[in-house]
């Protein structure tokens, strides 16, 4: 077997999202999945229309898993005064199900150092929070196991799994001694309460009891060292979430929505802070920019006198109003994504300069 060689978790990424535009099995799932998602011409809200099966999972905000989740829970949903949710034939069950298999086959890939490190995988899961039996099916051929190997190893260099390893801390221990044998409930509910409370302080600042939290530690002391951890994975979790969406957007679609002049009304300003890089940015409606609900990735191509970037970013706040002067607008507000696909970056960097 080659050695291979090691390159960044976005260029791993986008390497692997060619590789499902590539794949045998792809074409059927796509078609499921627009079925599920678009009403057909002329039969919105007939018997033939199926997008309300759509409506339902995207509103879980998880991907593919979002159809599982619909899927498992339909006479639930079905008490709501609602109309039916379609169901799905056999054989279209088991296509998603397998699909579902094979990104959490990737999940456990980009994972797999940290897994290495004693970190449960559950801790950093995207998923983890969802209640769902993790499928048994056999994974959907999306992409190959030398492609999930190339995965795991841009992991291995992402800059929050380096702050982890020079911590050095053994993380069943310390969290054993302390919280018992559900240390690993308890620290991934630590990752989650922190993920969820930078989002909702939204793309353009960072929470104030984060700024607290962190501000002044040392990672030289326990509670600096603990916080470090916690934060770095965070990073990780978050990352691995953005994968997930990146390969769910492959599967709709050949290429990422663009957000450049040719759309952008105005300029917009970066905002700088420790839980990312955010952006407000209102651009004008064309039928390209229709999925732009989050958390989409988009990529954006600003080239300014004050401001020029060229990199992915991740939609979290999405809003469409009409206005005299511009008319109709789209505003987003978006968090940018470095090398590692992570949205946090800064909130990781901020320890690694301390360490150094």
């Amino acid at each position: 077997m080659s050695k291979l060689t090691r390159r960044s978790v976005s260029t791993e990424v986008f390497s692997l999202c060619k590789d499902v535009l590539n794949s045998k099995s792809l074409p059927p799932l796509r078609a499921l999945l627009n079925s599920l998602l678009f009403s057909v011409k002329g039969d919105q809200g007939g018997p033939n229309d199926r997008s309300f099966f759509g409506y339902f999972a995207r509103r879980q905000e998880c991907q593919l898993l979002g159809f599982v989740l619909v899927d498992q829970s339909r006479s639930e949903i079905a008490t709501r005064n609602v109309p039916p949710v379609p169901e799905l034939s056999p054989p279209e069950r088991a296509l998603i199900r397998r699909a579902q298999a094979s990104i959490e086959r990737l999940n456990r890939s980009c994972a797999r150092a940290l897994i290495a490190l004693g970190v449960p995988f559950e801790v950093v899961n995207p998923y983890s929070k969802r209640q769902y039996a993790v499928p048994k099916e056999r994974p959907l051929a999306l992409v190959s196991s030398k492609a999930l190997d190339r995965v795991a190893l841009a992991f291995e260099s992402h800059s929050a799994l380096r702050c982890l390893q020079e911590l050095e801390l053994p993380v069943q221990t310390v969290y054993e001694q302390k919280f018992g044998p559900d240390w690993p409930m308890v620290l991934a509910g630590q990752v989650a309460a922190i993920t969820d409370e930078i989002y909702q302080a939204g793309a353009l600042k960072a929470p104030d009891g984060l700024g607290r939290t962190v501000l002044g530690l040392s990672t030289r002391s326990e509670v600096g060292r603990l916080t470090a951890f916690v934060c770095s994975l965070v990073c990780i979790r978050a990352s691995i979430a953005t994968v997930d969406q990146l390969v769910y957007q492959a599967l709709l679609g050949d290429r990422l929505i663009s957000i450049d002049k040719s759309n952008m009304v105005a300029t917009p300003q970066l905002t700088s802070h420790m839980a990312g890089n955010g952006l407000s940015i209102s651009v004008q409606p064309d039928e390209r920019l229709v999925p732009l609900e989050p958390p989409a990735i988009v990529f954006l191509d600003i080239t300014a006198k004050h401001l020029n970037l060229n990199t992915p970013a991740q939609i979290e706040f999405f809003n469409f109003r009409g206005d005299r002067d511009w008319g109709d607008l789209i505003r987003v507000e978006v968090r940018t994504l470095n090398e590692d696909l992570n949205p946090f970056s800064p909130l990781v960097s901020n320890f690694l300069t301390r360490s150094a």
